[in-house]
């Protein structure tokens, strides 16, 4: 009995390792509790660990942004041969006015679709680098409307032969405020913005832009045509956030439900009610 006591302890501790190295079925609590966590991670099913089913394969979502009603025609922001700043530059044609681009079908550009927040336990893909441009052009930001994974530096261009700044107004990532040449400058967003952020350039006022960081690269923003496109979306029902500068308050939809099916293309059109513009 003595002996015992020493015994039953050691035993305890190697039952485990036991069970597997025998060649049988995992049996110990420790064993099972660490499957449904890696079933998790690679989004294949199951329970994460926080309790909530993981998504279950992958869709695409399609939609076009449409405005609906007459949409008002904006004055050019600098003509073509006015006395402004680089006016060689700047004015050399007319700067439109990209706060709101409609074309002749109707078509909204420059609209932000995106998920404001990710089914829990889904491993979201990883990426090293990313393709986003954000360049100065005739005096414009172009694009005029990007989306940006955080963590990942992109580049800033400047194509103009002249000065330009970027100045970047986030509320929860650090500002960039640099005058950027043709060897462009590197920007990394480090943390997510909930709605996008503003970008001016102080010596031409006019330019303006937007940039939305994202953690995951589940958002869009729509082209010249109001159509968008997001690929390998988690399967099952999400809720999106429409955003466009020229709405009033910022939001399209707050809270847009999407039904996201396996290998299957899901598409939607968003209206722009004329009611939701903002003239300023």
């Amino acid at each position: 009995m003595k002996n015992m006591k020493l015994v039953t302890p050691l035993m305890i501790l190697l039952l485990p390792f036991l069970f597997v190295g025998c060649g049988g079925g995992a049996t110990s609590s420790t064993t099972v509790t660490i499957i449904p966590d890696v079933v998790e991670n690679e989004s294949s099913g199951g329970e994460s660990s926080s309790g909530a089913a993981a998504p279950v394969g992958f869709g695409t979502l399609k939609g076009k942004v449409v405005f609906k009603g007459t949409a008002p025609k904006l004055s050019v922001l600098v003509k073509m041969g006015s006395k402004v700043a680089d006016a060689a530059i700047c004015s050399a044609k007319d700067v439109p006015d990209d706060r709101l681009v409609v074309n002749a079908e109707g078509g909204v550009a420059n609209t932000f679709i995106y998920m404001a927040k990710v089914p829990k336990g889904l491993k979201i893909p990883a990426v090293e680098n990313q393709d986003v441009v954000f360049d100065q052009k005739n005096c414009r930001f172009v694009p005029h409307a990007v989306i940006m994974r955080t963590g990942i530096p992109f580049m800033i261009m400047n194509s103009d032969p002249i000065a330009h700044n970027t100045h970047t107004f986030p509320k929860k990532n650090n500002p960039f405020n640099k005058l950027v040449d043709s060897k462009g400058q590197s920007l990394t967003y480090t943390k997510e913005e909930s709605t996008p952020l503003e970008v001016k350039c102080d010596l031409h006022a006019w330019m303006r832009g937007y940039h939305l960081p994202l953690s995951h690269p589940y958002g869009a923003v729509s082209n010249e045509n109001g159509e968008f496109e997001i690929p390998k979306m988690p399967a099952g029902k999400h809720q999106l956030r429409v955003w466009h500068e020229a709405a009033n308050g910022g939001f399209i939809d707050r809270k847009l439900q999407v039904d996201i099916k396996p290998d299957e293309t899901v598409t939607v059109m968003i209206d722009f009610p004329a009611d939701k513009f903002s003239g300023n």
